[in-house]
């Protein structure tokens, strides 16, 4: 089996996005629609890697990787985080049969 994975992101298409490539690659995958969400897995959830996106509301993914990091628990946990630009983040809100062709993919 792959490894245990924390995604946190607000927007649901991204989240699904990541999610199924992930589980799709053997991995067990936990979602989070935003950081007290993903604070509230993590207590019972040993995640091997969080991926946290740095544009959330509520606590920002900034935050969120400072407060994990400070937590005993939770030391020596893979954090990646990332931002989409904002025209890949307008590219992921457009209806599906508007979505323009990318070659860097979205």
């Amino acid at each position: 089996m792959g490894s245990k994975i924390l995604v946190v992101d607000n927007h649901p298409l991204v989240l699904k996005l990541i999610a199924n490539l992930l589980e799709k690659s053997g991995h067990e995958v936990r979602i989070a629609e935003d950081g007290l969400s993903a604070l509230d897995i993590l207590k019972s959830y040993a995640s091997d890697i969080i991926f946290v996106d740095l544009v959330m509301p509520n606590i920002s993914g900034e935050k969120l990787c400072r407060i994990i990091r400070n937590m005993p628990h939770l030391q020596g946990y893979s954090l990646s985080y990332f931002q989409p630009s904002p025209q890949r983040r307008s590219l992921i809100s457009r209806p599906w049969g508007r979505m323009p062709a990318s070659p860097r993919g979205v």
